[in-house]
């Protein structure tokens, strides 16, 4: 299925060819539906020339509630591409909005417009949007039946979104945080030049994998969250979902292979920005001012203030810290013997650990990692420098409370701060 005409209303118009998607949401009182697509006809040949990649992802939001987190994620991603362009005159004029209005005899123009925001997008730490499909468009053009027998799906329901994204693959945090040993036990075995069977090569020493972990992911991922804050937007959803590992190059998932411990083509990504909205205006949210009280805050509904903005902030740096703590207990687990049983280090088991048997306190939960064989290599890595490591989970995970520390003053807690930490020196 290859739609043409004008599908895209923003000035990111391109036709698109369809695959069937990799996921669906259907538990969901709304539907959010992820295909993977990619650039066609003078564009996809452009990019081609280029040495670009040409694929997209693109999600549709369907009902109510799934439209209002696109709308969110429209407004937060392109407030992000704004200032990723604030050095192009020509974008900062409108000057690409009026090339896109005028696609029909300016297709050209705007097509280098869509490669130089694919070329910038590639290394920028969020997962950067190219547009909208206009829908109400299509349909005298859009045969259900045939959507069907191509995609093996229903076709969009009436008054569904669907918004463009560029292609990182389909790897995140979550999907990392497993044991390198397990994962290495997953890579089938290959027959040698005798038929004889041939395992996979060793780990790469625990140190390599270390700094790729900490130096690589952990430091991109914070900052991602820092360029976020800084452009006065929060997060406010932020788990192991939310960060995609990717490379520059056209293998996405060379990043996230076993045995990666270059950290010169790795690119992690924020996304899932569908409850994000601006820092200064977190009070507007009701949930935002009851979780500020149990704090001691006692912000009114669409108050602006430092306080609101730090304890925001706050909120996405809390949420963080376990995201850190399952990467690092995970992927830097290391098996004592064969047959071991890994500890589970699950979101949810980390909460109730952190958070309700050891109430936050980072030397007792040191010692409950320290109790475990697996993680002796992990320790000694936190344990560095002072425990540099430790002090970096224990700043994540107390960020709320710092804000409490902080009330009433210019003080403030920011991820860019963190990067100063001796932990991820190199």
């Amino acid at each position: 299925l290859t739609p043409t005409g004008s599908p895209y209303s923003s000035c990111l118009f391109v036709p698109c060819q369809l695959h069937s998607p990799p996921c669906t949401y259907p538990h969901l009182p709304t539907q959010i539906r992820i295909f993977r697509g990619e650039f066609v006809g003078q564009i996809g040949g452009l990019m081609s020339a280029r040495g670009m990649d040409r694929r997209v992802l693109i999600k549709e939001f369907a009902g109510e509630m799934a439209q209002q987190l696109a709308r969110y994620e429209r407004l937060s991603v392109g407030k992000l591409q704004s200032d990723l362009f604030s050095d192009v005159q020509d974008a900062v004029d409108g000057e690409w909005i009026r090339l896109s209005a005028s696609r029909s005899t300016m297709a050209r123009k705007d097509n280098g417009n869509v490669v130089d925001l694919a070329g910038r997008l590639r290394r920028a730490p969020f997962l950067g949007i190219y547009g909208e499909v206009d829908l109400a468009e299509l349909e005298d053009e859009m045969d259900p039946n045939e959507f069907y027998r191509a995609l093996s799906v229903t076709p969009p329901k009436p008054g569904a979104i669907w918004v463009v994204y560029e292609y990182a693959g389909l790897n995140s945090i979550a999907s990392y945080c497993v044991p390198a040993e397990e994962r290495r036990a997953r890579i089938p075995p290959k027959k040698g030049f005798f038929g004889n069977v041939v395992q996979p090569p060793e780990l790469p020493p625990f140190r390599q994998r270390a700094d790729y972990v900490v130096k690589g992911i952990m430091k991109k991922c914070i900052e991602a969250v820092a360029m976020l804050h800084e452009d006065g937007i929060a997060h406010r959803s932020i788990g192991r979902s939310s960060f995609v590992i990717t490379s520059v190059n056209q293998d996405k998932q060379e990043t996230t292979n076993v045995y990666m411990t270059r950290r010169q083509p790795l690119v992690i990504k924020l996304a899932d920005f569908g409850f994000s909205g601006k820092l200064e205006e977190a009070a507007f949210d009701e949930e935002f001012c009851v979780r500020a009280r149990t704090f001691g805050f006692s912000f009114k509904r669409g108050e602006k203030s430092l306080d609101v903005t730090n304890f925001a902030m706050a909120e996405d740096l809390h949420a963080l810290g376990f995201v850190f703590l399952g990467l690092l207990l995970s992927t830097l687990a290391v098996s004592p013997r064969p047959g071991y049983q890994m500890p589970a280090t699950d979101e949810d088991t980390m909460q109730r650990l952190l958070a309700d048997i050891f109430e936050k306190d980072i030397d007792q939960f040191r010692e409950y990692v320290d109790a475990d064989e697996a993680w002796d290599d992990l320790v000694q890595l936190l344990d560095e420098n002072d425990g540099a490591g430790w002090t970096v989970l224990e700043s994540l995970f107390l960020a709320r409370e710092r804000a409490v520390e902080n009330k009433g003053s210019s003080k403030i807690m920011t991820a860019r701060g963190l990067l100063s930490n001796p932990f991820f020196k190199e």
